[in-house]
């Protein structure tokens, strides 16, 4: 899955038409999902358990950063898949896609409304009406 996203981070054209954001854009929305990333999995497991100890990163953990989860969440969104086949795509399981897409969801949604100047007005006001429960 890392060469998935690999691909998609290295060029900035395929990053703007998988995600609908430039680089720059891509680069300021991380800067606040990750620390919303690192916050709640400071305090919560995976399935929204209270965490007993200092998270780390597993040697089979899906996203071997946090870029990756927000890609993850961005391709969804922009792209209109389907849950399985961006599991396909990514070599996992349509129903852990679907937690994990949850999880970035809240987290994207709490972003772009906490944080109003992290991408422009039209770009934010998208991602808000994608993110609409």
């Amino acid at each position: 899955m890392k060469d998935y996203f690999s691909k998609i981070q290295q060029n900035d054209d395929e990053l703007k038409k998988m995600t609908g954001l430039k680089t720059a854009e891509f680069e300021n929305l991380y800067k606040s999902f990750e620390k919303l990333w690192s916050a709640y999995f400071g305090q919560y497991t995976f399935d929204g358990k209270p965490r007993l100890r200092q998270p780390a990163t597993r040697k089979n953990s899906i996203f071997g950063e946090t870029r990756e989860a927000l890609l993850f969440g961005l391709i969804y969104l922009r792209n209109d898949l389907l849950q399985e086949e961006l599991a396909n795509q990514c070599g996992i399981d349509q129903p852990k896609a679907s937690r994990y897409l949850f999880l970035i969801r809240k987290l994207l949604k709490e972003s772009v409304t906490k944080n109003t100047k992290v991408l422009p007005r039209r770009k934010r006001e998208w991602l808000k009406s994608e993110l609409q429960d």
